[in-house]
């Protein structure tokens, strides 16, 4: 999020030389978490856009389709907000996945009926799960802890116990090398 802020208040950041820009940053993020939900990414379809005044920035604003084995996802990263975000969003037969990888949440939405009472419980559902994620990073920092790098660690440590034990590691170099190709195309489209 540092590099954001630098971002944001037009200074010169590394990210800016990056391919795809300051989307290079965090747009490999959103990929290989949808990989992980859809499958193989088979096809893309990227489009960015400029709407705001930050200099430096060619686009401000990325949104992606992405048709995978199991189905479609979508992300946006987007700077055009007064509060950074990115997100994935994952549409299945049941229901869909938001994923903010900011907040570090994760909202399902269940796929039910459109009658009266499916939807009064659809939105109860969706109040619980905000107010868990909620309640989750307020304790998280109340106790001191840095909820917003925990994932990141998690992985670090499998990546340790994956060469001291010669295990699969969590994320292959094969994996790596599927989202840069995927990431490349969306980079040819967005110019």
């Amino acid at each position: 999020l540092l590099a954001t802020s630098k971002v944001l208040k037009g200074e010169r950041h590394w990210s800016y030389d990056l391919p795809g820009g300051v989307f290079g940053e965090h747009s490999p993020h959103l990929m290989y978490m949808g990989s992980a939900f859809l499958g193989k990414i088979k096809s893309v379809r990227a489009v960015a856009r400029k709407y705001g005044e930050f200099p430096g920035m060619k686009a401000d604003e990325l949104k992606v389709l992405v048709e995978a084995e199991k189905g479609l996802g979508v992300f946006t990263n987007s700077f055009n907000s007064s509060k950074f975000s990115f997100t994935l969003d994952i549409y299945g037969t049941d229901g869909r996945l938001h994923i903010d990888n900011v907040k570090q949440t994760i909202i399902h939405t269940r796929s039910r009926s459109n009658r009266t009472h499916a939807l009064v419980w659809d939105q109860l559902d969706l109040a619980f799960q905000m107010l868990a994620g909620a309640a989750y990073v307020s304790i998280q920092s109340l106790l001191g802890r840095k909820w917003y790098k925990i994932g990141q660690y998690a992985l670090f440590e499998k990546f340790v116990e994956s060469v001291q034990d010669n295990l699969t590691p969590p994320v292959t170099g094969e994996d790596g090398r599927e989202n840069v190709r995927v990431l490349q195309e969306v980079w040819s489209q967005i110019g």
